[in-house]
């Protein structure tokens, strides 16, 4: 039992030699050049074990004998057709299936290989929302539903109880489709027996075109940058309304909480949307915008601008209230001493028009441009013009 087990780990393989029965054959030759086997079309019927029952989506590879190197998936049937001539060196092999030993087949027309199945197992998956390792509550989620796509043992739908959690039987590795209404869908390979698969909220549509301008589509579409949104149990205390960031190495997170009204979150989303920019600018990719980002190409591009606009003689100098407001209380920067701060921030209000996410519309493009033109410029040169 403990070898079956271990087998059930592994591709099946199937390594046999057909041997050509010359007075059996029904079908007819392909005229060749005198000396030269005939190639023939030879049908491979993959069963399983036990029963007549064909095994669809098994993969038969021949590797000697046949004209080039064929490789075919079995029909509903289990049958394959092959073209060569004999004898033929061939292999079957699927995922949930063990191995089985060599066989010489006599019958050249209908050559049948059977394979032992291995008994499903039970797969534990569990849901999450990918909050960082210090919250202190399950990231679960309830409610989705977990459709085995392949490998499973019969069609599978399951629906996550109260942890975020269904049971599955099949064979590794197996595909699931996860979807719920507000979260975004996403396809996963499942590769262990106990397997955590994160998904995110779907993005509210504001943000579709700055996603699209800051080259953040391909990301956002795959699942490799995830959304929490309107969170509410995360984030505490009055200042922290936002985050990005890349937990426990797995991809990137953005995070915002419910909090001042919609606009304020938008805001926000497009603040945290920027890091994730300057995340993929980054020398060393994708979250570390402290201290990859600002020698990147863009991060020196905008410590320039910084300082021309700050600058008296190229500058209007400082915008009261936002280059010289104390933006990290710890140490005491402020919001021009920090670079990926301060783009974010600036970018979030240039793009919406509004005064730190209140007012949309309040701002307009040529305010920007006379309290900050340099950085305006830079801004329209990598995301183009404001809304």
């Amino acid at each position: 039992m403990a070898r079956l087990r271990e087998s059930a780990l592994t591709w099946s393989l199937v390594v046999l030699t057909v041997a050509c029965d010359d007075g059996g054959s029904s079908l007819a030759p392909t005229p060749v050049t005198p000396g030269t086997p005939a190639t023939e079309a030879i049908s491979i019927t993959v069963l399983e074990d036990g029963s007549d029952r064909g095994i669809p989506d098994a993969i038969v590879t021949c590797l000697s004998g046949c004209d080039g190197r064929q490789t075919k998936v079995t029909d509903g049937q289990g049958v394959v057709t092959l073209t060569g001539h004999y004898p033929l060196l061939i292999r079957a092999e699927k995922s949930g299936y063990i191995t089985v030993a060599e066989k010489s087949v006599t019958d050249a027309t209908e050559a049948t290989i059977r394979l032992t199945p291995v008994p499903p197992e039970q797969i534990l998956i569990t849901v999450n929302l990918p909050y960082p390792g210090d919250a202190n509550f399950n990231p679960g989620v309830s409610g989705a539903t977990v459709i085995c796509l392949g490998s499973c043992d019969g069609r599978q739908t399951k629906v996550t109880d109260g942890q975020g959690v269904v049971t599955l039987t099949g064979h590794l590795p197996l595909m699931i489709r996860v979807e719920k209404p507000g979260y975004i869908t996403l396809e996963r390979q499942v590769t262990t027996g106990n397997m955590t698969v994160v998904i995110g909220h779907e993005w509210p549509s504001y943000v579709g075109e700055i996603i699209r301008r800051l080259g953040l589509t391909e990301i956002v579409d795959s699942g490799e940058l995830l959304l929490i949104w309107a969170d509410t149990r995360y984030f505490t205390g009055p200042s922290r309304g936002g985050h990005f960031g890349c937990h426990g190495g797995a991809n990137p997170v953005i995070m915002v909480r419910e909090w001042r009204g919609m606009d304020f979150m938008l805001n926000t989303l497009i603040h945290e949307l920027a890091h994730a920019w300057q995340g993929q600018e980054s020398t060393n990719p994708p979250c570390d915008i402290i201290g990859g980002w600002p020698p990147s190409l863009s991060g020196q591009a905008w410590i320039e601008a910084i300082r021309k606009d700050l600058d008296p003689e190229t500058g209007p100098g400082p915008i009261p209230g936002f280059d010289d407001d104390i933006y990290d209380e710890k140490t005491g920067k402020t919001l021009s001493e920090i670079p990926h701060e301060n783009q974010a921030a600036l970018l979030a209000d240039w793009y919406m028009g509004t005064t730190w996410g209140r007012n949309p519309g309040s701002v307009t493009k040529a305010d920007f441009y006379k309290k900050a033109p340099h950085r305006s410029r830079e801004l329209e040169g990598n995301v183009g013009p404001p809304r």
